[in-house]
């Protein structure tokens, strides 16, 4: 961490932490597994009895994803982890104003699903303020707007064209099957667009994008039962999933600098002078448009100028 956070070292934002992880496991400086070590050592042995009881319900005890994690690590105070980076929060998604309304009349949203809430990285200990803040008024203003009889019939050629959608995957094809295409979009969002990103790697994501859409197009289902069938969704979802991955990836290569969860290794510095702004991302005739909106400033002074990453504010600036 002396090379990213210098003056915080471990108690870095989690940003920072993932992206020094990530990038230091790319130099070949992680552990044999491929990851990064994460000790408990100088900590009391009581206190790590003691913390594990206050975690959430199904997290107590050092359990996680339906493991007992001291059944692997019987001695946590003394075996350091081998830890990486994973996926964990949505830090983008659907514009909303503060009626939790989207763009599309009767469409309201709320929590990991919406953009502007966080900015570049999410803040600790929000996720169930989402819920009960923004969920509660996503809720009250769509109750509000379905009772005041403005949501139309859509017109039936869209309704038509929605249901040959959905009946399409259940059709006899020779494609891929919808888990070899939720397979493919993983690997490429994994390999190519993950916290550590660069142009030549998101242009071969773009690439891939395209070829697996034509693939997506003809993807099949094995189970034909109507009823319940995860499968079916799944397949359903996987378009949607390569508009997201699409999304991200050209916002990534329209942002030349790293700021938050996402380093550019071809862009290394956070310039605020340039890049301070959002990047909206919208579907015209088929294709995503983007442009840039300037970030308000209420009731903090923003930074300005070009700093390293892992920096923060106005105090440190990087040379050149």
């Amino acid at each position: 961490m002396v090379r990213w956070d210098p003056q915080r070292l471990e108690k870095t934002t989690r940003d920072i932490n993932a992206v020094a992880a990530a990038m230091e496991i790319c130099a070949g400086r992680g552990s044999q597994a491929g990851g990064t070590y994460l000790s408990f050592k100088h900590l009391p042995r009581n206190l790590l009895e003691f913390s594990a009881e206050w975690f959430p319900g199904n997290l107590r005890g050092w359990r996680a994803a339906g493991f007992r994690l001291q059944d692997f690590f019987p001695h946590l105070e003394e075996e350091a982890w081998e830890v990486a980076p994973a996926c964990h929060f949505w830090n983008g998604g659907i514009r909303i104003d503060e009626h939790c309304a989207t763009g599309i009349p009767g469409l309201f949203a709320a929590g990991e699903g919406t953009a502007g809430i966080h900015g570049a990285n999410r803040l600790a200990g929000n996720a169930l303020t989402m819920t009960q803040v923004w969920g509660r008024r996503a809720g009250l203003f769509a109750a509000a707007f379905a009772e005041s009889g403005e949501l139309r019939e859509p017109p039936g050629a869209q309704v038509e064209e929605a249901t040959r959608k959905v009946l399409r995957l259940r059709s006899p094809s020779s494609g891929p099957t919808v888990v070899e295409v939720r397979q493919e979009i993983r690997r490429i969002a994994g390999e190519l667009v993950g916290i550590v990103r660069e142009e030549k790697a998101l242009l071969q994501a773009l690439t891939a994008i395209s070829d697996l859409r034509d693939q997506a197009a003809c993807q099949c289902v094995r189970g034909q039962d109507p009823r319940f069938n995860r499968e079916w969704v799944e397949g359903l979802q996987n378009e949607n999933l390569l508009d997201v991955l699409e999304a991200v990836v050209r916002a990534s290569l329209a942002r030349r600098e790293s700021r938050g969860a996402m380093y550019r290794v071809d862009y290394p510095c956070t310039d605020d002078d340039r890049w301070l702004c959002n990047l909206v991302l919208q579907n015209q005739d088929g294709q995503l448009t983007i442009r840039e909106e300037a970030v308000q400033e209420l009731y903090v002074s923003l930074p300005r100028g070009k700093r390293a990453y892992g920096q923060k504010g106005d105090g440190n600036r990087a040379s050149g």
